[in-house]
């Protein structure tokens, strides 16, 4: 036996003894993760391995020499089935009998499926949410459902998270929008008609006091959130311009916020699918329904958000864009044919642009018409 093996198996046997002793002195979690150096998280689900199995089935499983992972997941499977008039003895000894024959992860296997077979009759549906957030401020949910169900819910948010969708967004960040889109605000509409609904924060002026200094700002929810974050999201899904001007009495008044669409609405982008149906970058084939809606004149750079200035890029082309035209080119731009305003790519400034020649292009609505007057490019396809 190599040495590894040996002090891999000394670990096991101590672990699982551990187990037996915390059942015994009952710590708490801080002095658990302090005496043995290991995280919080991990010391709360020892203690949890031992409440949910007792001392009587632990001391059963120690002396099978199960290791700590194996008891973890006879654990997990046996407090799924918390309120039945299952047999856990019994069970316990199947479930070692499994052990002694095959690896962790099949064991793992075979206790989930004997529990679903288990607990079939009372599977619900379900939604859970953490209470704790992580270290990105960020707090996790998961649910379960009727796959025709959840199915349709995914359908619904997928249409509108194509239309939240932004050049620089992941899908699924535009996912988690549409879904607070639909559960905040289920009509569309808000009481204020520039603001939409947001958590009241609480920031503090004074950028030399110390507890403002991690550039973090406190919300009525109990959340810390970036300064930087608090902005992007009050720019979300548009721009505010606030005027002020000089009133008679000599004083700065305010006298209007305005807002500046910057994101192509579900509209557009229907409407941009039927003029250009696949990426507009060469060679690619990336259908538009999952692409981009990326601005030809950056809208960073004053390009607006209408259809004469959309094309559709798929994710990795967007990313590698050269948005701005001033500056030293790398991968090559996007940019409108004048004659057909059929997008293509011009990879150096004076080059002549270079299309996607894929045979769908030709059944998009502008390519087709330029087909027709035998304008530029799209005239090769003919017969």
């Amino acid at each position: 036996m190599s040495p590894i093996q040996q002090i891999l198996q000394r670990r096991a046997a101590e672990d699982s003894a551990l187990l037996l002793h915390i059942a015994s002195e009952k710590p708490s979690a801080s002095d658990l993760a302090a005496w043995g150096r290991i995280t919080l998280k991990r010391a709360r689900r020892m203690l949890w391995v031992v409440k949910v199995l007792g001392r009587a089935l632990l001391t059963k499983l120690t002396n099978r020499h199960l290791s700590y992972d194996e008891i973890d997941i006879i654990a997990s499977g046996l407090n799924k089935l918390t309120g039945t008039d299952t047999d856990r003895v019994k069970l316990v000894d199947d479930f070692c009998e499994q052990a002694a024959k095959v690896l962790p992860h099949e064991l793992e296997q075979h206790v989930k499926q004997t529990v679903a077979n288990l607990t079939a009759h009372r599977n619900h549906p379900r939604l859970a949410f953490n209470k704790t957030a992580d270290a990105n401020n960020h707090l996790y949910f998961q649910g379960a459902g009727p796959a025709e169900l959840v199915a349709a819910v995914e359908t619904e948010l997928v249409a509108t998270a194509n239309a939240l969708r932004t050049d620089s967004m992941k899908f699924s960040e535009a996912m988690f929008h549409a879904l607070v889109r639909k559960v905040l605000h289920p009509s569309g509409k808000t009481t204020d008609p520039f603001l939409p609904y947001r958590n009241c924060y609480v920031i503090v002026l004074d950028p030399t006091l110390r507890y403002h200094a991690d550039g973090k700002v406190m919300t009525t929810t109990g959340t810390l959130v970036d300064v930087k974050d608090l902005v992007n999201r009050e720019l979300q899904p548009y721009g505010y311009a606030v005027a002020y001007a000089l009133s008679t009495g000599g004083d700065y008044e305010h006298v209007g916020t305005y807002g500046v669409q910057r994101f192509f609405n579900q509209h557009q982008r229907f409407v941009g699918s039927l003029e250009h149906p696949i990426c507009a970058y060469p060679g690619c084939d990336r259908p538009a329904k999952t692409c981009q809606a990326h601005h030809v004149q950056a809208a960073a750079l004053g390009g607006p958000t209408l259809l004469s200035n959309y094309a559709p890029l798929c994710a990795v082309h967007n990313g590698q864009n050269d948005d701005d035209p001033s500056k030293p080119p790398k991968n090559g731009r996007i940019e409108f044919d004048p004659a057909t305003r059929i997008p293509g790519l011009r990879r150096f400034p004076g080059d002549p642009l270079r299309y996607n020649l894929n045979p769908v292009t030709i059944k998009g609505i502008r390519r087709y018409l330029a087909y027709l007057r035998g304008e530029g490019y799209a005239a090769s396809f003919r017969d």
